[in-house]
């Protein structure tokens, strides 16, 4: 027996997937992320894909699993600096600008 702890299933209709397997594009338009950071989740291990044939799929299990983890983690968006009238978002003044 293997030693490894096994997250229990979760139902992907929770999330409201149907299907039983997910292509990278169709992961990506679900989830509105970019090829790149798709990609960058499964090589840091966060999300499983699993291969039929030259077929890259991600089961909807493990997109469940995936989503629950995000929502536990609460991984915060990216914050969007708000700038000072007259500064850039590097905070230096911009030339013309009234003071």
């Amino acid at each position: 027996m293997s030693d490894l702890p096994i997250d229990p299933p979760v139902d992907p209709a929770l999330f409201g997937l149907n299907k039983v397997a997910y292509s990278p594009r169709e992961v990506m338009e679900l989830l509105g992320v970019s090829r790149a950071r798709l990609y960058h989740s499964v090589s840091a291990g966060e999300l499983k894909v699993c291969h039929f044939g030259s077929r890259s799929l991600i089961l909807a299990g493990d997109l469940a699993q995936f989503l629950l983890t995000l929502r536990a983690k609460g991984i915060p968006s990216r914050k969007r600096t708000r700038t000072e009238p007259g500064f850039n978002a590097m905070g230096a003044q911009i030339e013309g600008a009234p003071e």
